[in-house]
């Protein structure tokens, strides 16, 4: 019977010692407010950067009270995790002007309606006056007229002529 209360002690102990350990917190937004009280508008004390650590004194809803280089205060639990913050991986190297300058743009719908119509590059690059897409071109076009019979025989013979 002595063994099993000192077995039910000792394990009291581990639960008792694990739950009083100091839970260290990280910082995940690139800034965090430390407040004063839990509330938004409360007096602002700190300024934490990501990745800056804090220990957890209060767990309180939405906001934790913590212990940042002997000053506490309270922050939002949205900006603390138990991992600290991942580092930005990127698979792009090099200068940003490189990248834009290498980079595909997407074409202008006046540009990808122009050459779905079969416009060649310097008909789309014919503006008016006040740079905008001028559409005769495009109007002469859809203006063409082609009769069934024409169709099958471009379909049988091709551009054999």
């Amino acid at each position: 019977m002595k063994k099993q209360h000192l077995w039910l002690f000792v394990i009291l102990m581990c639960v008792h010692f694990t739950a009083a350990a100091q839970q260290i917190l990280y910082v995940q937004s690139t800034k965090a407010k430390m407040m004063a009280s839990p509330a938004f508008d409360a007096e602002i004390i700190g300024l934490l950067q990501k990745g800056e650590s804090v220990t957890l004194l209060k767990d309180q809803g939405r906001w934790v009270q913590v212990d940042f280089q002997s000053t506490t205060g309270w922050i939002s639990k949205l900006l603390l995790a138990a991992q600290p913050p991942m580092e930005k991986i990127s698979v792009l190297t090099g200068k940003q002007e490189q990248l834009e300058n290498s980079a595909r743009r997407r074409a202008s719908t006046t540009t990808t309606a122009a050459a779905t119509r079969g416009l060649r590059n310097e008909q789309r690059a014919r503006m008016s006056d006040d740079q905008k897409p001028d559409y005769n071109e495009l109007q002469q076009m859809e203006a063409v007229e082609v009769k069934e019979a024409e169709v099958w025989k471009f379909h049988t013979e091709g551009l054999s002529r």
